[in-house]
């Protein structure tokens, strides 16, 4: 088993820059995705883990720049953040949903997903949609086990408000997931 401090973790705000995301009212994906990023980059540093942003600050990488970063890196997990968006603003269509590819080991991959999806309910999320597998560009490049997590939907006010309320403790609750994920004590 190998030591916290030897791990290192990719975290990808998704879209950035010019590519705002989804975007409902004022709000924008890309602002929602790289805060949690980064409170997520903090709490796991807090745990003695190392961290990679894939993007740190409000510009765009392209999906294949994402995946060359963190492999050429060497990363232990890849996890990328975004919000989904239904087609029309709906109470019905909210909750938290985690995305492996299409091919990826689900004794490895999804179990990552499933440990983070299960840390995130006991936080207090909307409700947990479960793992689903996604034929995603970033995560079809990437060479360590990856996730995308779709952090609700940005056009449900209660998966809004969830979010702003409880961002601290979402990312608390994704770094014990990804701690979890390699079998360390979170503490």
């Amino acid at each position: 088993m190998e030591s916290a401090c030897d791990l290192l973790i990719a975290l990808d705000a998704g879209h950035g820059g010019w590519d705002g995301g989804a975007i409902f009212l004022n709000r924008r994906e890309k602002d929602d995705n790289l805060r949690l990023a980064l409170k997520v980059g903090g709490k796991l540093q807090d745990l003695g883990l190392q961290t990679l942003m894939i993007r740190s600050g409000d510009y765009y990488v392209p999906p294949e720049k994402r995946a060359e970063f963190a492999n050429k890196n060497d990363a232990d997990l890849f996890v990328s953040f975004h919000r989904a968006c239904s087609a029309k603003p709906n109470e019905d269509a909210g909750g938290v949903e985690c995305y492996v590819y299409l091919t990826a080991p689900l004794e490895e991959t999804g179990r990552a997903a499933q440990l983070i999806l299960s840390e995130l309910d006991a936080a207090g999320v909307q409700r947990i949609i479960g793992v689903s597998r996604g034929n995603y560009g970033v995560l079809r490049r990437v060479s360590p086990p990856a996730v995308l997590l779709n952090m609700g939907f940005i056009n449900n006010e209660t998966d809004n408000n969830l979010f702003d309320r409880k961002l601290d403790s979402y990312a608390e609750a994704i770094a014990k997931g990804i701690s979890g994920y390699f079998g360390l004590l979170s503490g």
